[in-house]
């Protein structure tokens, strides 16, 4: 099988979202894939050795201006994620035709393609991770970042369909897509930190240590107050990325060492003869030095961002402090009252309790469980069938029908719920329930029982239904729709300026109505009512309101319209149970619109 991994930036820019991309390239070729990396550009010119036994293609969306080093560099790097937004039918061409797409980030690639995806008859398996996601970095620019944090997430993640599996790298990204109502989300803190190389020294004197870029992001300013005001008998270590000559002058007087860019084997050395560790970056998903300084036993004092919060839940030897020098210093001061004694042993005991939560091994383990479960999930669907029955001679030769398709075809259709409304009696047999009742179910009567299906999808049907409607709604399922909408009354033609006016006006509601989404998909063949669902014209049948409440009441992902009177949808979004009571009433009042005229007191608005 092949794997593509999309979104980080080149690996010579050796961030930890380009480590992140090597260490899953690494892990898949373990599980035996065969697997291609694409680098995505580079903000900042770096001279690290890009050496990978797997296959990796340089800046390989040069031909997007998105991907221009100085537009990355001018935008920190948030650019980046808008690849893909004016070129993806280019892009399309080079990253087609794999089995599996692991996304570092969400970005403009992920959402293009996932619309592709959705269209295949079948659709790969996709992971999204979340090294750096613009909706943290963005938090840190108070108004203007949350305005466009909330346009990007509605470009990106509007319409988004299929069995896509999260990645979380701490609690606020695993909340973040929660509210964009994804299901399959797993916490993993991931990095490449073996444990066991690192190592506890005794040592002289009190040691902090600073290990990260010197750049504005990382705290840099605030790192160069901490020095200037600390009391002399702390010493600093200060490794990473900087201009060491112009700073070693200016810091002179300072008890502080300016190491620079370092190897592996002395980093481990200075870290082993520290104490304490600073992070003072603006934003972190996780942090790979922060994993550092705890195996190598040091207590770490942070600022407030996320994911350093998600480390501070996992241990209790860090603090989060505010973002200004005196903080970090009085922090300082009181680690190094803390120590006393028993110095060896404490660091030891930071280092063991973070070993079971954080060691590679362990973060490798989960990362192939959430491969080998993201595949199952592409793979295997279940079905609870839901049939509402009006005639019983007819539901009778249905039902023979639907259990030898089923059997024929290798369904895996876990029950079939029956709701009979004759007057004749059905027996329940197995695997199939029925629900007897002289007079009709109502939407809420349906909804209760419905809300006990304990199945993927569901698929609702009545006598007008054949098993062609089973076969067209598997289908539409199979290519990653959500939900998909039958009607009888699809119908008519543009037939003038006005109704093609209409009809732009209705693909902008989804500004109004954050929860509709592809519009043009969902009413492509209903021109001839598009003014009178905006104006909420009394002549609407109730069905098309109802209609329009559930997209604007529920965030679903991707809706299909088809000439039936069947429905189907995702059990993973019936879950809400607005959506079960507006989806209900939705296939009630359509079967009620075949018969007679709409309920005009009946109440559709949103409860």
């Amino acid at each position: 099988m092949r794997a593509l991994i999309i979104g980080s930036a080149d690996l010579k820019y050796d961030g930890g979202g380009e480590r992140n991309a090597v260490q899953i390239a690494e892990i898949l070729m373990r599980m035996g894939y065969d697997v291609t990396l694409m680098g995505s550009g580079y903000p900042f010119i770096r001279k690290n050795n890009v050496n990978v036994k797997f296959n990796y293609i340089e800046n390989a969306f040069s031909d997007d201006i998105f991907s221009n080093r100085h537009l990355m560099k001018l935008t920190n790097g948030i650019s980046m994620g808008f690849i893909g937004l004016f070129s993806f039918n280019k892009i399309w061409e080079k990253i087609k035709d794999y089995d599996l797409y692991y996304f570092v980030t969400p970005n403009f690639i992920f959402r293009n393609a996932v619309k592709k995806f959705a269209r295949l008859d079948k659709p790969p398996a996709v992971i999204l991770a979340n090294h750096g996601s613009y909706f943290e970095i963005l938090d840190n620019h108070k108004f203007f970042g949350n305005l466009i944090k909330y346009i990007l997430n509605i470009m990106i993640f509007s319409g988004i369909t299929g069995k896509i599996s999260v990645q979380a790298q701490n609690i606020y990204q695993k909340n973040f897509y929660i509210n964009q109502n994804f299901k399959d989300i797993y916490l993993i803190p991931q990095n490449n930190i073996d444990f066991n190389k690192y190592k506890i020294e005794e040592h002289n004197g009190f040691n902090v240590v600073f290990l990260n870029k010197i750049t504005k992001n990382k705290g840099s300013k605030l790192l160069f107050k901490i020095i200037k005001h600390a009391p002399k008998d702390i010493h600093f270590d200060i490794i990473g990325y900087g201009n060491m000559n112009k700073l070693r002058k200016k810091f002179k007087n300072y008890n502080v060492t300016f190491h620079g860019f370092v190897d592996e084997n002395t980093k481990i050395e200075i870290l082993a003869r520290s104490d304490v560790m600073i992070n003072l970056s603006k934003y972190e998903s996780l942090s790979i030095t922060s994993i550092e300084g705890l195996a190598s036993g040091l207590y770490i004092i942070a600022p407030k961002i996320s994911g350093l919060e998600y480390i501070k839940s996992m241990t209790e030897y860090m603090s989060i402090v505010k973002r200004n020098y005196i903080s970090y210093i009085n922090e300082i001061k009181r680690i190094k009252n803390f120590y006393g004694d028993n110095f060896i042993n404490i660091r030891n005991q930071i280092k063991n309790n973070a070993l079971s939560i954080f060691n590679y091994s362990v973060i490798e383990k989960n990362i192939e469980n959430m491969v080998n479960d993201t595949l199952k999930k592409k793979e295997i669907r279940s079905y609870t069938i839901v049939y509402t029955v009006n005639n019983a001679d007819k539901f009778r030769c249905n039902l023979n029908n639907i259990l030898n398709y089923i059997k024929n075809e290798n369904i895996p259709v876990n029950e079939i719920m029956v709701f009979n409304n004759t007057k004749y009696r059905i027996e329940t047999t197995d695997n199939i329930r029925i629900y007897n009742k002289k007079s009709p179910y109502t939407g809420t009567e349906e909804l209760n029982l419905i809300s006990h299906a304990k199945s993927d999808y569901i698929i609702k049907l009545n006598d007008k239904n054949d098993i062609n409607n089973i076969k067209e709604l598997i289908k539409y399922i199979d290519s990653g729709y959500d939900v998909i909408i039958g009607s009888r009354f699809i119908n008519g033609k543009i037939r003038s300026i006005k109704d093609a006016f209409d009809l732009i006006v209705i693909k902008f509601t989804h500004l109004i109505f954050p929860g509709i989404t592809k519009v043009d998909d969902i009413l492509s063949d209903f021109f001839v009512i598009n003014k009178k669902i905006i104006r909420g014209d009394k002549k609407v049948p109730d069905v098309y309101k109802a209609l329009l409440y559930v997209l604007a009441s529920t965030r679903t992902r991707n809706i299909k319209m088809v000439k039936t009177s069947s429905l189907s949808c995702r059990r993973i979004i019936m879950d809400e149970k607005s959506f079960y009571y507006y989806m209900t009433e939705i296939v009630v009042c359509m079967r009620a619109y075949h018969k007679k005229k709409p309920d005009k007191n009946h109440d559709y608005t949103p409860i």
